[in-house]
């Protein structure tokens, strides 16, 4: 698709939110939707590393505790201003604040991992953070802290992105392209975002020509439709309680992993409709420190029922497992795969659904389950 400078670019996705853009979340379509309007000192590449972007480079001493950051000099805000380092180091203590919510009624995400960090402006374009501790972890939340303009918070977020917010109406986003953005100017110079929740009607309205872009669709050849995959950073876990009852065994949770085979729940419709990758552990590939050759556990039942027996649950056990009705949004139909699978090998699965999301979110950080 050529886009020329006076065309529309229409996305459709399952919904449509203009948020805070330091409320962090990893919910795709509020992700993009920030991204388009913010940048960040550092960002991804398409191959997973970090790269330079509002940061032109940086340094990290030998303890891993003091990081100079050297901004550019030719970044405007939608507003006009210039980029400083005072803009950054107001941006990165407002999203670690304690006043700053998260996403679902949590709280103090990011001040969880950087609590007493120091946040300097040394001049106009350069930064210096240093931690309490080491961490080595630094980049991979800052790619995910939007730099704003300090001089206009607390009243307006005012970003550096390639495309301004015009209006908002129902489930409908309109942006204006930002052609003084420092990367160039973007290839439309209308951004619409429309809400749809049926990828069905999604998948319509891109054939029909009401979008130009259809996200969250089954990726089934059809028409002149261009499919377009790339890999995310999202990991869709089971946590399990390792403090009391039979999941204290390490061969039970083998016994677990063994007993699911990820292939057929990653391509039931109504978990991920084949568009995922099975898990070797919590993190993906794609995070740092993840070793390349670690495999997933192999799909095999009597393995799991063998191990259940030397654990002595040779008769089965069962297992209470409490879920969130949303956030993930496949989260019934992946439990009860799952829970359908558990069952052949002799562990009964008991599922509570929790359909006040951020009640959910609350008891996981309390520690209720």
């Amino acid at each position: 698709m050529t886009l020329n400078a006076t065309s529309v670019l229409t996305i459709v996705q399952p919904k449509v939110v203009l948020a805070d853009p330091h409320i962090l979340s990893d919910i795709r379509d509020r992700r993009s939707i920030i991204d388009a309007i913010y940048d960040a000192l550092v960002r991804r590449n398409d191959a997973g590393e970090f790269a330079p972007w509002l940061a032109t480079h940086w340094t990290v001493d030998s303890r891993c505790r003091q990081w100079r950051f050297t901004l550019r000099t030719d970044v405007q805000f939608h507003s006009g201003a210039p980029l400083t380092a005072r803009d950054a180091a107001a941006s990165l203590q407002r999203a670690l604040s304690p006043e700053m919510p998260g996403e679902l009624g949590t709280q103090g995400v990011l001040r969880g991992y950087l609590e007493g960090v120091n946040i300097t402006a040394q001049d106009d374009h350069h930064l210096l953070i240093e931690t309490r501790q080491p961490f080595a972890d630094l980049l991979d939340l800052l790619v995910d802290i939007p730099v704003v303009q300090a001089d206009a918070l607390p009243d307006r977020l005012v970003g550096s992105g390639p495309w301004q917010p015009l209006r908002q109406h129902f489930d409908t986003l309109i942006m204006q392209a930002f052609a003084r953005h420092w990367a160039g100017a973007p290839p439309a110079e209308t951004l619409i975002w429309r809400a749809e929740p049926d990828a069905r009607r999604r998948l319509s309205m891109l054939a029909q020509g009401e979008a130009d872009i259809a996200v969250d669709v089954s990726a089934q050849e059809a028409g002149n439709i261009t499919w377009v995959k790339q890999k995310s950073y999202l990991c869709v876990i089971f946590l399990f309680n390792l403090f009391q009852g039979p999941m204290r065994d390490v061969r039970v949770r083998q016994a677990i992993n063994h007993a699911v085979n990820l292939t057929t729940v990653i391509d039931d419709p109504a978990v991920a409709a084949g568009q995922a990758d099975a898990l070797a552990g919590p993190l993906s590939p794609r995070h740092p420190g993840t070793p390349a050759t670690l495999a997933p556990y192999a799909f095999s039942p009597e393995r799991a029922r063998q191990l259940l027996a030397e654990a002595g649950y040779a008769a089965g056990l069962s297992l209470d497992i409490a879920l969130p009705a949303r956030f993930p949004d496949e989260s019934i139909a992946l439990a009860d795969n799952i829970a359908r699978q558990l069952g052949e090998v002799g562990i009964q699965v008991n599922l509570s659904v929790g359909h006040d999301r951020p009640a959910y979110a609350q008891r996981v950080r309390d520690k209720q389950f």
